[in-house]
């Protein structure tokens, strides 16, 4: 029968896809700038009219065929994908992880307070590769746990790695790392021998070779994304504000606030624009390491606190506070649930995994800080939260029903 909770579920999720459906779904940011530049020069991947290396091609390349093939209302088609995707993978992540329990009310509940959390809902309904970066993210782990736990991986589970991997590596720049870290844990734990694991990384540079080629015909650059110096820019300069989202680059020379637009104008290619910011970062470092420790620090506390008051959305009726102590909270559980593991079971794949997942979030994005990146984990560590506490959850509901019963 509770099999059947999984339909209704879905149903209401429906629901709630019309009714964000309902507003106006829009092109917005570096999406709207780079579907307008398909219209310009075809199939050449551009931004700002220029051969762009500053995102992997994934998503732009499917938007392009889904405005090609999908009609009048393929904006909402692509929301609809995503929305169904996101949901599928929460599933898969779930059963991957609890097996037959998935069915418990316990579980069930847990799942629908991921699915239906709203910042989660907003981020999977507009046009924006958060949804697809989110299915990925859990996908990979799922697989991942089930070869960890059996010892062995067949044939299938090795081709949904794969295409995982590589659908990962051109989806987000920072997977191709996630990927690195995870073979590293299955390499210390014993899982792999140092030439499978060496394997795996010749692989990674194979399967990313032909976008690096691509960048260094186009572009000028051997590399695998652009964007990096951007957001590092963007994070540290003597303008940085921690109460503004949207930050950007600083040049002191030309005491000048360099937004995209602004960078587009300033260069005729995107190899000397990132190069320019590369030594605006060096220059920055060397010139102000107080200010650079200083401002690393801030933002490793507001990755901690997911403090956002210049948020859109969380800044209404000051949100942010609500939202910051939930995610407070919220990291505080899955410290425990992680302290927990490591003391009932330290060869646990839930153990190491979200321990790495966590300090890569915790590390990497303090560079330019924003609420989606937590969101990216966020399905796998309720999911490892609820996992650690279960049965302690469960005993104390069946102590509830005991004392009822008794008291009846």
């Amino acid at each position: 029968m509770r099999k059947k909770a999984y339909f209704f579920i879905f149903s209401l999720y429906i629901l709630t896809a019309i009714y964000f459906l309902k507003k106006d779904i829009v092109l917005e940011y570096e999406w709207m700038l780079i579907m307008d530049d398909f219209s310009k020069y075809g199939y050449d991947y551009r931004l700002f009219g220029m051969p762009t290396a500053y995102m992997p091609p994934f998503y732009p390349y499917f938007l392009l065929f889904c405005s090609k093939t999908l009609g009048n209302y393929w904006l909402q088609i692509v929301c609809i994908i995503q929305g169904t995707i996101v949901f599928l993978s929460s599933y898969w992540m779930f059963k991957g992880i609890f097996g037959e329990k998935i069915n418990s009310t316990t579980i069930i509940l847990a799942y629908c307070s991921v699915i239906f959390f709203p910042p989660l809902l907003v981020g999977t309904y507009k046009i924006s590769s958060f949804a697809f970066s989110l299915s990925v993210m859990l996908i990979f782990f799922t697989i991942l746990h089930k070869i960890y736990e059996h010892r062995l991986a067949n044939k299938k589970q090795l081709v949904y790695l794969l295409m995982v991997s590589v659908i990962g590596m051109y989806l987000r720049y920072e997977f191709i790392f996630i990927i690195i870290l995870s073979a590293l844990v299955f390499y210390f734990r014993g899982k792999i021998s140092f030439k499978k694991f060496i394997s795996s990384l010749v692989i990674l540079f194979i399967i990313y070779l032909p976008w690096c080629i691509r960048n260094y015909i186009e572009i000028g650059t051997f590399t695998y994304s652009t964007s990096f110096n951007f957001n590092f820019a963007k994070g540290y300069n003597e303008k940085y504000d921690t109460n503004i989202i949207f930050n950007n680059p600083y040049s002191p020379e030309l005491k000048k606030i360099l937004t995209n637009k602004t960078l587009s104008e300033m260069f005729t290619n995107e190899k000397d624009m990132n190069d320019y910011l590369r030594r605006l970062n060096q220059d920055f470092i060397s010139e102000n390491p107080e200010l650079f420790i200083e401002l690393t620090g801030k933002k490793l506390l507001i990755n901690l606190t997911q403090y956002f008051p210049g948020y859109e959305g969380i800044n209404r009726f000051k949100l942010y506070f609500a939202y910051s102590f939930y995610m407070i909270t919220f990291q505080t559980f899955l410290i425990f649930a992680i302290r927990k593991k490591f003391r009932k079971n330290k060869k646990d794949f839930l153990l190491y995994g979200t321990a790495i997942f966590y300090m890569f979030f915790v590390l990497f994005y303090v560079v330019a800080p924003l609420p989606r990146y937590l969101l990216l984990f966020y399905p796998i560590f309720t999911a490892v939260i609820l996992h650690s506490f279960y049965d302690d959850i469960q005993k104390r509901l069946l102590r509830k029903t005991k004392l009822k019963n008794h008291i009846l």
